[in-house]
């Protein structure tokens, strides 16, 4: 969220708070219960896209970084003994093919590695028993597999947060307008309640007090929205 967007949430708790605590006042007023209990669900929404959008993703970026380097590495080993077979049988253009070495491999962007992996087990897996000989086992074909099948769920866990981010950004923005048409549906219907004194306290839980950004100072001037 933003300072606005913060700031607005704040007073939207403290109009709830308040609410709440004087209830009896306004609940013989079906259209203000309609309307409070919309508001609570709206809260609880911005909320939840509010956690969603501070979800760190680093966590997500470091799985992908190690997946990957435990990836490129296990395949550069393979890739290295299969060109020692290309070249006991003089496959020219397989040797050229797996020439790349492992700062190569390290360079290589996530999507050129998914790519580059995908060509080296289709390229190995048919030469299985030919590679024994070459200290490429079996277990070892079976490990990259497993390693590329885990770097690329880490990639699709990756571009998930980032996508989930994005839709709760978004929807937040929407949240905060149906807030606002709730909130000032409440004004309205509280209007006939300005003798009681929980309107008082209402209209004190209204007023915005804008935050300003760290080193700007704590408070702003208050407002209604």
């Amino acid at each position: 969220m933003n300072y606005r967007q913060y700031n607005k949430l704040n007073m939207y708790l403290a109009v709830e708070h308040a609410c709440r605590l004087q209830a009896a006042d306004w609940q013989g007023i079906p259209a203000a219960v309609r309307a409070f209990t919309d508001f609570q669900s709206c809260i609880q929404q911005i909320q939840d896209c509010s956690r969603q959008q501070g979800r760190p993703i680093t966590g997500a970026t470091q799985d992908k970084e190690l997946s990957r380097k435990q990836l490129v590495q296990k395949a550069h080993v393979i890739a290295q003994a299969t060109r020692s077979y290309a070249l006991s049988v003089a496959d020219l253009r397989l040797v050229e093919a797996l020439k790349a070495p492992l700062s190569e491999w390290m360079y290589y962007r996530k999507h050129l590695v998914q790519a580059k992996t995908a060509q080296l087990l289709a390229t190995v897996i048919p030469l299985a028993d030919a590679l024994t000989d070459y200290g490429i086992r079996t277990a070892d074909l079976s490990e990259l597999q497993t390693l590329f099948a885990a770097f690329n769920d880490r990639m699709e866990s990756a571009r998930t947060s980032i996508v989930q981010r994005l839709v709760a950004t978004e929807n937040i923005q929407a949240l905060f307008q149906q807030g606002d048409r709730l909130i000032q549906m409440l004004d309205r219907l509280f209007l006939q309640l300005q003798e009681t004194g929980f309107y008082m306290k209402y209209q004190g839980a209204r007023r915005t007090v804008r935050l300003r950004p760290r080193g700007a100072g704590k408070r702003g001037k208050e407002e209604v929205v």
